[in-house]
């Protein structure tokens, strides 16, 4: 099983759904058309502050991290909130919540932030 994690980009859209569906059944949470579409759009939209991350198997989406910069006002800096955390439910157990969580931390890393 070949594994990658990247950030997410236009043409993951149709790849990311259904983690996205997943997602929100999870919370019972019907994801109907607009939502979803926000969902979707947020992340790839650079002047949007929600960035995604996903890890894929075999070109099959099987996590997904949405995250944001944030202000933390004691410390005068920014900091990276973490919205959502979504593994693929036959995947859990096997590292890849772990895997997005070491990427957001060297993507912190490497812009200064503390993890």
């Amino acid at each position: 099983m070949a594994l990658e994690d990247r950030r997410v980009g236009a043409v993951d859209r149709e790849v990311s759904q259904q983690l996205h569906a997943g997602y929100a059944q999870y919370y019972d949470n019907p994801l109907t058309p607009a939502p979803a579409h926000v969902l979707c759009a947020w992340p790839i939209d650079a002047a949007h502050p929600v960035e995604g991350l996903l890890v894929l198997a075999d070109d099959q989406a099987i996590g997904l991290v949405h995250d944001r910069d944030v202000p933390s006002s004691l410390r005068g800096i920014e900091l990276d909130f973490l919205d959502e955390l979504f593994v693929a439910p036959d995947r859990r157990g096997s590292g890849v919540a772990q895997a997005l969580l070491d990427e957001i931390g060297s993507i912190d890393a490497a812009r200064g932030w503390p993890i």
